[in-house]
């Protein structure tokens, strides 16, 4: 058995175990929408140029299992443009996948997804428009 298969049977199964937190994956037009197990791999604004640009979008890499079907974390076998992610407690607007795919290992990768970021309204940052202080 190779050092990466041992690792995929051994390893990432506890990682998710340990470091994992439930998601709502929704596929666009293929299937059902699921909760999941995800790993936040790395959560950041989008990088601007100047740093006094207000940054419009925020991006996470999520590390899934490949496996859709695994009874205990779920999976995702074939990200698509347009399926969503929410992650546990969030109730702001979901994650959009962004087509990018890195550490990719036997039953594990990591996906980009993004989204608009949050902006605060009217004001005091209340979200109602059209009244006055």
């Amino acid at each position: 058995m190779s050092f990466a298969n041992l690792f995929a049977e051994l390893v990432e199964p506890s990682q998710f175990e340990l470091l994992g937190e439930e998601a709502a994956y929704d596929p666009a037009g293929a299937g059902a929408a699921r909760t999941i197990t995800v790993i936040v791999v790395e959560a950041k604004p989008e990088a601007e140029e100047a740093e006094y640009v207000e940054r419009s979008k925020e991006a996470v890499w999520v590390a899934v299992l490949t496996d859709p079907d695994d009874a205990t974390y779920g999976g995702i076998d074939d990200p698509a443009m347009g399926d969503t992610l929410v992650l546990r407690g969030e109730t702001t607007a979901p994650y959009s996948f962004r087509n990018e795919i890195k550490d990719r290992t036997t039953n594990s990768w990591a996906l980009l997804y993004d989204r608009r970021r949050p902006q605060a309204v009217g004001p005091g940052g209340t979200g109602k428009l059209g009244q006055n202080a």
